[in-house]
Parts: structure tokens; sequence; C-alpha cells
């Protein structure tokens, strides 16, 4: 039984089980034929030591008829005990057992100890219904036999329990089991006489003790010790090869585990997800619908960043677990990467896959005990649905689907799912063709520049000259015609090309810049704005590249002013700050762009090294309209020109605007009333007049 189980294992998980076999059927074979070789010594000790019985037992016979006769004048009460003590007794030690004496009626004489007390003075019938009562078996024969004056052989057991004790181990190989050895031999006294007397003579002996005495038993234990020995070798051979391919098997797991489970959270990976989405959907006996779920977190990098990425991560094995306790045993959920998991389900209908969404979406709501923080975190769905019925989709198209649909709730700015729609895929597909064009959009010299011309308002009165331009990008796409900045900025952002862009715009404009000097002998405070966008602040180098520019083209660092978003500043990253710092120090100006828009504080701008601010537009265009806007901007150039900045007001379309902001003792003025951006030629002829 020991054996049974690792065996079973084995060849359950064997490579080659025929190879495997061979040993195990060699051993096999062996036992067989050591059962086999033991059972026929047995049967040819009991057939030599019977036969032996049975000749000796007939020359008994012989003597005793004999005596009777030779003492036919005695009884045989008379000579009963010189039979036994001169013929009968002596059979004992020839080596074959014991002698008995039995006549139909009762135990005359028994060697054999089987029958003692009592016993010894019953009749044969008395003794087969004892021998019954204990359990004996095969005594039947011998009973009968003797009862009828029959002569034979046989063997019995007489006690089953002291038998079973007696066996030895080797007992499954001879099924002796205590088996006792009989030949007997009835003989007749006194015939045809009143005296005729009917006795029957035997010997009984335990087999194996007979297999024993003749070396039988010491010829199968040194056949079964090289069964054992052989057993054994083989056994741990087996052993050996069932352990290596259990390391195997186990290894073939890891490997499994490490290409197609995601190491940190225990869901499936992306390759994963793809192999079992692809294998669903082209399963030609598919026929029922399916949804995938695409899911990022919202907010994952600020935990990241603020809390450390081994909260993290802990963060992520979180999310996952709550992600499995929202679905059902047949659908799939795996991490496809950073904060981004994706969700196969099977769901009855497109309201039933909304609506696993929604769980989920509430169970991510819910606040995250982390290490003694409480975290909460939010997420974007979106999800794709697949009808029954559809065929030749792969699972690569519809994770893009669910991906659109995911960027598009993600674009709603709050927690919500979107299901994918046709009109999403159109502008996805726009947007991509719109990222690989303008990835391609420096190279082919496709970007222009419109230079908007920003006009003195010094006196109260306004320039014909400009002071100095905003130089503004524009697109020339081959196929759409020219793009206004909200049209490709944004995406070049999110591709990580702003930064290209806004250092090209800057070198064409103090290019632009150093042409007009030369051409028109400018020696005035005229000057180019450029608009600086967080992610080129935050460079570096920026601040070698802006005096790379300032030396190639021969330029006053104060000719060139760069603009930032109000909103930039209130980042506190290091870099933005020495930054500003370094380029106030090589006199480059800086001017806070949208000011008044509500994300800065008073302290900024005296701690920040800024030059001027430029008024938003959304106050000067309804300033003629509310007093409200009137006052706001009014407190504005009052605070400017208390700090030593100077004032530009943008988006300028009517004259009463412009007369308010002279009124206001605003410095600059910029707008269509004055002039929108124009390109190079037409700047440079402004300059002439």
């Amino acid at each position: 039984m020991r054996l049974k189980l690792p065996l079973q294992r084995y060849f359950r998980k064997a490579r080659f089980p025929f190879v495997a076999l061979a040993p195990v059927s060699l051993m096999a074979l062996g036992w067989f034929g050591l059962v086999a070789e033991s059972r026929l010594l047995e049967n040819s000790t009991i057939n030599i030591y019977q036969q032996a019985q049975a000749s000796v037992l007939r020359s008994s016979a012989r003597s005793i008829a004999l005596h009777g006769e030779q003492q036919a004048d005695r009884t045989w009460d008379e000579i009963e005990s010189e039979v036994i003590e001169q013929i009968v007794a002596p059979l004992g030690t020839r080596g074959l057992g014991k002698a008995w004496l039995y006549t139909p009626e009762r135990v005359l004489f028994d060697q054999s100890k089987d029958l003692s007390g009592a016993a010894l003075e019953s009749s044969m019938a008395d003794i087969f219904a004892m021998q019954q009562a204990q359990g004996a078996s095969h005594y039947e024969a011998m009973t009968q036999a003797v009862m009828t004056a029959q002569e034979g052989v046989g063997w019995y057991i007489w006690e089953p329990e002291r038998a079973v004790e007696s066996t030895p181990w080797w007992e499954s190989l001879t099924r002796d089991s205590g088996r006792e050895i009989a030949a007997w031999m009835p003989v007749s006294l006194f015939v045809g006489t009143e005296a005729e007397q009917t006795v029957v003579v035997g010997i009984s002996a335990p087999l194996p003790e007979l297999m024993r005495a003749n070396g039988t038993y010491g010829q199968i234990q040194g056949r079964a010790a090289i069964m054992f020995v052989l057993t054994g070798l083989v056994g741990n051979m087996v052993w050996l090869l069932w352990r290596n391919e259990c390391s195997r098997r186990r290894r073939n797991q890891e490997v499994h585990r490490l290409a197609y489970a995601d190491m940190l959270t225990g869901l499936a990976n992306r390759r994963q997800m793809y192999m079992v989405g692809d294998g669903i959907l082209s399963d030609p006996g598919r026929c029922e619908d399916l949804a995938l779920i695409y899911l990022d977190l919202n907010g994952f990098k600020d935990v990241n960043d603020t809390l450390g990425h081994d909260l993290g991560d802990a963060l992520l094995v979180e999310v996952g677990r709550r992600l499995r306790d929202c679905l059902r045993q047949q659908d799939w959920v795996a991490r496809l990467g950073g904060d981004e998991f994706a969700i196969l389900l099977h769901p009855r209908s497109l309201e039933d896959a909304i609506t696993v969404a929604q769980r989920m979406l509430q169970r991510l709501k819910q606040p995250f005990y982390l290490k003694g923080k409480s975290i909460f975190i939010g997420a974007s769905l979106g999800i794709a649905p697949v009808k029954a019925a559809v065929r030749g989709l792969n699972f690569s198209q519809l994770l893009t689907q669910a991906d659109i649909a995911m960027y598009q709730a993600k674009q709603q700015g709050s927690e919500s799912v979107v299901v994918f729609g046709e009109e999403m895929q159109r502008a996805a597909i726009a947007r991509v063709n719109l990222e690989m064009d303008l990835r391609q959009a420096i190279a082919n010299d496709e970007l222009r520049l419109h230079y908007q011309p920003i006009f003195s308002l010094n006196g109260g009165e306004t320039s014909n000259v400009p002071r100095a331009f905003e130089v503004l990008v524009r697109w020339q796409h081959p196929r759409r015609g020219l793009l206004l900045p909200q049209d490709f900025l944004p995406e070049a952002e999110n591709i990580g090309l702003l930064v290209d862009i806004d250092r090209w715009v800057m070198a064409q404009a103090c290019k632009a810049l150093s042409e007009w000097q030369a051409e028109l002998g400018l020696d005035g405070p005229l000057g180019v704005h450029v608009n600086l966008s967080r992610h080129s602040l935050a460079q570096p180098d920026l601040v070698a590249f802006v005096s790379r520019l300032l030396h190639e083209f021969k330029l006053h660092a104060h000719w060139l002013t760069l603009e930032i978003l109000e909103e930039t500043i209130m980042d506190e990253a290091p870099i933005l700050e020495e930054n500003l710092y370094a380029l106030r120090a090589l006199g480059v100006r800086l001017s806070l762009d949208d000011f008044g828009t509500g994300y800065s504080s008073l302290s900024y701008l005296h701690r920040l090294p800024i030059h001027g601010i430029k008024i938003d537009r959304s106050f000067v265009s309804h300033m003629q309209d509310s007093r409200e806007n009137e006052e706001i901007i009014r407190s504005i150039v009052t605070l400017a020109q208390s700090l030593g900045l100077e004032t530009v007001a943008e988006g300028i379309e009517l004259n009463k605007q412009l007369k308010m902001l002279q009124g206001l003792n605003c410095d600059y003025a910029q707008g269509l009333l004055l002039s929108k951006g124009v390109e190079e030629t037409v700047a440079r002829k402004m300059l002439r007049v």
C-alpha cells in the first residue's frame, strides 16, 4: 500500500509511461515467478510426504492386521495397547508427522495433541461437529473416511486462529495457512467373527514443519530476499524517476506561471489574456455574447509618488482582489501592466456588463486601508461588447475598442463607465493619424509661426509700432490645412513632443528677431514672447539651450520673454523654481500668462522672479459689461505696479475695452482689435512704419 500511491502518481505524471512501466513490469514478473515456484515446491512437498505417509501406513496396517490374526484368541481391548505401543506410536519417529489411531466410535490414540480432554472420549461424529463449531476447515473428508473406513490422503486445519498466528511471512507465497498434511489407512480385525473390528491408522504433520524440515522454506526465503533487494532497487529507480518527473513538472508550471501570470497580483497577465481571448473569440461553436472591460486607475501615480512604490504595489494587489470578488467563475481578469486591468465577461446582456462595471467602480471607490493609511482611488472603465454572431474579431481589436472607450471615460474627468461606439472608433483613428502626422511635422517643415503684435499703452496712447510680438505656432497639415494650437498641442503633450515643438518655436523666433535687427537696423527694446510649457520648464538643460540660442543669434537676453502659465508656478517641483531663477540670472524676461484665473497666490508674485503678468482674456472680454471685471483688472494693474511688474492685457476686441485699459494705466495691449497673428513678412512690414 505504501508503494501503490507513489506509483499511481508516477504513471499519471510520466512523459514516457512505457519506459516507466518496464522496470515495474520486470519486478512484478519476478514476484509472480517466485510465487509460482513457491507453490510448485509446496505441492511437491505435499505429494512427496503424502506418498511417504501412505507407504508407511500400508506397512503399518499390514502389521496391525497380522498382529490381530496372531492374537485371534484375545479381544481388541486386550491387544489395543500393544498395537499402539509397538506399531502405531513408533510411526511418529519417522519424520512424517504424528501418528493417530481412530475407530468410528472413539479416539484410541493421537500424538498430534489436536484432541485433548473430553474430546479423546468423543465419537467421530461429535468431533466433526466440534471442529465445525470452531470454524475449522477441510476436516470433513478425513472424518468421513474414518467413519466409513476408507483410506485416503488430504489436509485439514483444526484451529484457524492458532494456524494464522503460526503462519510465517511467506504464507502469501505458499498458501499453507497452517495446514496439516494427513494420510490414513483402515485396518479390519477379526474378520468374520463376532469380534470383527475396524480401526483407522493415520499420520498428520503441519505443512510448515515439513517444508522447513526438507529445506523448501530456506529456498523460498533466499529467493524472496533476492527479490526484495531487486524490488528496493527498482523502487528507488522508479522513485527517482518519479521525483525527477515531478521536478520537471514543477519547473514547467513555474515557467508557465512566470510566462502567463502577473508576478505582483497573481492575476493573468497580458499574454495569457490574449491567449484566452483569442481562443474564445475564434471558437466556431461560440453562442454567447462577450464584453471586455478596460479599467485604468485614477490617481495611482500620485500614490506612488507620495507614498512610495511599495504601498503602490500593495494597492494593486488589493485592487486585483476586489476585482476578482466582483466576477463569476467563468470570467477572466488580467493586469495588463502598470495600473491597467482587463476583464473578459460572459454577460447575459450589455446591461449586465454595465452592472458588473458599476459594481467594480463602487468597490474601488471604497477606501483601501494599507499599512496604517486610508487611501482613496477611483477608476475609469471602458466596455467593448461583442455579439455572439460576430466573427473574425481578434482580441487585440477588442482590447483596442475597450481602450478607446476607457480613454473617453477618462476624458469625462470623473469615475465613469463608457460603452464603445463606432463614433469613438472614428475619433480614435483620427487621433492616431494626427499623432503619426505630428511626429513628422518638424522633420517635414510643416510648422509655421505667426506673430501677434503687442502694443504699448504708455501715456494713454496706443503706439503704431509693436513693442513686441507674441509667437504663435500653427501646423500646415498636408491634408487638413492650417491647424491652430488647440487642434494639435494637447496631442503633442500626450505623445511627448511638446518640448521639441517649444524649442523649435523658440529657435525660429530668435532667428526671426535676429534677421529683423540685421535688416532693419533695430536697436530699440523690440522683443519676442514665447509660450513655455511646464514640460519644457522642467527640462534640466533648458537654461543651457536658451543660452546657446542667444549666443548663436547674437541677441540680448532681455529681448526674449518666456510666458509661463499661472498654474505652472503652483507646482512645487524644485527643478521649476531653479530654472526660473537661472533664466532670470541669464537676463531672460519672464511673464505670467493667464493671470487671474484663480490658481496662484500673491505670495508667488513676491517670491518668484517674474517681470510681468498677462491679464487673462476672460476678464478683458467682459470688462465693459461688468463693473466687477473692471475692478478686478484695476486691482491687478495696481498690484503689478506696486510690485514693479509690467502688465499686458490680451483678447482686446472692442474700442471700449481699449479705452478702459488706457484709463486703468495698463502697460501693453494685444488682441484682434489691434492685430491678429500675422506671418513673418507682414510682421517685418509692421516694423518699418
